[in-house]
């Protein structure tokens, strides 16, 4: 424990999780010139924004440990000696314990390897597959083998994992026919305790499909069901699909909350100012539909499109264009309505009209005509979406969308680069124990974090996952201080053999709600990715989809994916004979229904002074992260009142470097500590930054910006 312990004991700010607003606030603040310590419990980064591989990702949904790092249990007498100076003691204050809880929260977790579940006529006996031994695992790469102290944030999601391979080789070598079984796992779940120690596996056990073997407590021990089919003599085609998914998994990038970008909306355009662009690539999504009618229509980007629709008549196109003209005019922003469904309804829309417009380009998640209160889309609300929508057409393709090559982890991650640039202390695997309250002034004036170490703040800053027990407190609850409750999202992510649209890769797709024969009470936001964001071997697709939880949920979601692909295995190959190969739906390989949890909170008044709570909305919208950029401004000047927002990085080639005390040609330069080095002084009587403004631009996939931070290090 001791040799865990840090140099360093003070700091300006602690804070707890690397979620996206705690990551984005990371990087404005040691930008700004604090010290910054990031802790996260658990062994990943980006919280409910985070990537997995496949493998990865069945591991987390079931809350097993994805390493097998082990905890440093030996000290010797000189390491305690020398920790022992590192300790601090704050006097005239009070222990308050936090939650061992971390996000993501997980509930409902369903995994299912769709194989063979169709019926086979044979007189062999079916086989059950025997309990996995765990073996000892070679070292993987990436985020897994991260050490504990790591200042510097972990390279792409798309690193992280390790291989999977078949159960046993002597095994492999034996068997002459094969046959995979259908193994279906259910897991009814809440995150517990990080967990930091894992049994190894071998490279050869990891490729089969496993049953679930939740390590919690016995109060939340998943249910596990798996079913088997006799073994028949020749394998398939799917079955070898199957295979081939279980070798490739780590090639594939999953996102627990993926989301796109506008491509001229707030996240981009903070990626710009801030230079963190750098970090990342992007590439413009393909095309755009909404599902209506029950056939899947393509959303009118301009002109030509609308004239081109066969969804609407030719009354509804003149309609359509004469609205979209009035909204760029800014000819509507002069009336007055109580909410966006009212303006759109004075514009004598149509219905299908209304569905397009609020659904597939103001982006409603909620049904407009049943919602009430803050699921109402504000008039405001809707006219900026609209505007943002129409003005990122043609920007960088075809659709006003753009999306993370990797994941939408490398935009979190970004951030945490930039705090570690300019001084950032990064710790996974770590948390707080409990906060240290002052008596007299109720602030919190420091933590002891789970490996025994005292560490002072002047803020602390976190999600209400990590202090639920706080926020759930009778004072708390008996006060101002009120929660919500718990939120969430329902998502089912597949794999699929090939697009559910044409030969498409990239693809946003629409299901506005109470869509006949699935009846959705909240609109379905469905995102197709390919090999082209490198979130997909060659020849493959993952389905995103998401929308607000519900009891149903995973009915819905599943009964929203058959309308455009085969969940069930049987399905595909009976009708083979009957069906030519360019009618057929995509084949889901392999796919996952979850839950994701968390709390929304209102009013901080009960709270310790100086503790910061960060957002951590999982439910819509689904696209873009203005609502979350708004929120992380407002903390940034509750701890910095009188500095920039995320202040531009100079270029690597717009620093000079000079040896101290001698001046540069036509000026001299100033060399500063924190990362404000390469502003020069002023210069023929005028006070010249270091860096040049340059026109906004986007990272494009034709120039790709570096992913590497090695020129600011």
């Amino acid at each position: 424990m001791f040799q865990d312990w840090l140099d360093n004991t003070e700091y300006d700010v602690i804070i707890l999780g690397t979620g996206f607003e705690e990551s984005l606030l990371a990087g404005a603040l040691s930008r700004a010139g604090r010290k910054v310590l990031h802790l996260d419990a658990n062994e990943y980064y980006g919280g409910n924004t985070a990537t997995f591989p496949l493998n990865t990702l069945e591991k987390v949904l079931q809350n097993e440990p994805i390493s097998n790092f082990s905890s440093i249990s030996s000290k010797s007498e000189d390491s305690e000696n020398k920790n022992n100076q590192k300790a601090i003691d704050i006097p005239n204050t009070t222990p308050l314990n936090l939650s061992n809880t971390a996000p993501p929260l997980f509930k409902n977790v369903f995994i299912s390897w769709s194989i063979n579940s169709h019926k086979v006529e044979t007189t062999k006996r079916p086989v059950v597959p025997a309990p996995i031994e765990k073996e000892e695992e070679g070292k993987g790469k990436g985020k897994e083998n991260q050490t504990d102290n790591a200042n510097e944030p972990q390279p792409s999601s798309s690193e992280q994992s390790t291989t999977q391979s078949d159960s046993s080789t002597k095994q492999e070598s034996e068997e002459t026919t094969h046959t995979q079984n259908t193994i279906t796992t259910e897991t009814n779940t809440s995150a517990s305790e990080p967990q930091h120690e894992s049994t190894p596996k071998s490279e050869e056990e990891q490729s089969v499909p496993k049953e679930a073997n939740t390590n919690t407590s016995e109060a939340n021990t998943p249910t596990t069901s798996t079913q088997t089919t006799p073994q028949i003599d020749t394998k398939t085609k799917f079955e070898e699909e199957i295979q081939t998914l279980c070798k490739q998994a780590r090639f594939y990038n999953a996102d627990l909350n993926p989301r796109l970008l506008f491509s001229i909306g707030k996240m981009v355009s903070t990626l710009i100012t801030s230079s963190v662009g750098r970090y990342l690539e992007f590439k413009s999504i393909d095309k755009t539909y909404l599902y209506i009618g029950g056939e899947i229509q393509p959303v009118p980007s301009n002109k030509g499109d609308v004239f081109k629709s066969k969804a609407i008549s030719l009354l509804e196109r003149r309609s359509l264009m004469k609205f979209m003209q009035l909204i760029q005019e800014g000819q509507s922003s002069n009336e007055s309505y109580t909410s966006f469904l009212q303006f759109v309804q004075s514009q004598g829309l149509s219905h299908t009209l209304q569905s397009f417009v609020l659904y597939a380009i103001a982006l409603a998640v909620a049904d407009q005509s049943l919602a009430q209160g803050e699921d109402l889309l504000p008039y405001s609300e809707g006219i900026d979406t609209i505007k943002t929508y129409l003005g990122s057409l043609l920007k960088y393709g075809v659709t006003p969308f753009i999306s993370s090559i990797y994941g939408t982890s490398e935009i979190p991650q970004a951030f945490c680069r930039l705090s570690a640039v300019y001084g950032g202390l990064y710790i996974l695997r770590r948390s707080a124990q409990s906060l240290l309250i002052d008596k007299e002034s109720q602030s919190v004036k420091g933590i002891i974090c789970t490996q025994g170490q005292t560490l002072a703040c002047k803020y602390f800053v976190s999600g209400p996952t990590y202090l639920s027990s706080l926020l759930n407190s009778d004072n708390n609850n008996n006060n101002n201080e009120s929660s919500k409750g718990d939120v969430a999202s329902a998502r089912l992510i597949c794999v699929t053999d090939k697009s559910i649209v044409n030969s498409e890769g990239l693809i946003f797709l629409v299901v506005p709600p109470q869509t006949p024969h699935i009846n959705n009470l909240h609109a379905i936001h469905i995102v197709q990715t390919d090999s082209s964001l490198a979130t997909t071997p060659d020849g493959k697709y993952l389905l995103h989809f998401t929308t607000i939880a519900a009891p149903n949920s995973r009915e819905i979601l599943e009964s929203t994916a058959k309308n455009f692909v085969t969940l069930n295995a049987g399905e595909s190959h009976s009708s083979e004979e009957s069906s030519s190969s360019s009618t057929t739906k995509p084949q889901v390989i392999w796919y996952t229904y979850f839950e994701m949890h968390t709390k929304q909170v209102t009013g901080k008044e009960n709270l310790p002074k100086n503790l910061i709570l960060c957002g951590e909305d999982i439910v819509g919208p689904f696209v873009d992260f203005k609502k979350q950029i708004d929120n992380v401004k407002t903390l940034f000047h509750q701890i910095c009142p009188d500095d920039e927002f995320l202040q531009k990085v100079p270029d690597p080639e717009d620093v000079v470097w000079v040896t101290e005390g001698e001046g540069a040609e036509g000026g001299d330069v100033e060399k500063k500590e924190g990362g404000e080095e390469g502003q020069k002084k002023e210069e023929g009587g005028e006070k010249v930054e270091g860096v040049e403004k340059k026109e906004e631009e986007v990272p494009k996939e034709q120039e790709p910006h570096a992913t590497e931070t090695s020129q600011e290090q």
